[in-house]
């Protein structure tokens, strides 16, 4: 599993998720986008291949451990 910021300083997180998605032995790994901002309707296309978007607040962080353990198990 990658927990991606979109607001990476070296690459954005939608470079990475598009490069990993690029890669077909990377195409099974799961991709958790965590972000505090809101999306634009292209920003959603974009990231069509996370497989999971979290708000930064919606989860402290005990909350956002087992949220994790639970897309993992």
């Amino acid at each position: 599993m990658v927990i991606v910021d979109l607001g990476m300083p070296v690459m954005g997180g939608f470079d990475f998720l598009g490069g990993v998605r690029a890669l077909l032995s990377c195409s099974d790994i799961p991709v958790i986008v965590r972000t505090g901002r809101d999306f634009s309707a292209e920003d959603r296309s974009k990231l069509r291949g996370a497989s999971q978007i979290l708000n930064r607040g919606d989860f402290a962080s005990a909350g956002l451990a087992e949220k994790l353990r639970g897309l993992t198990a």
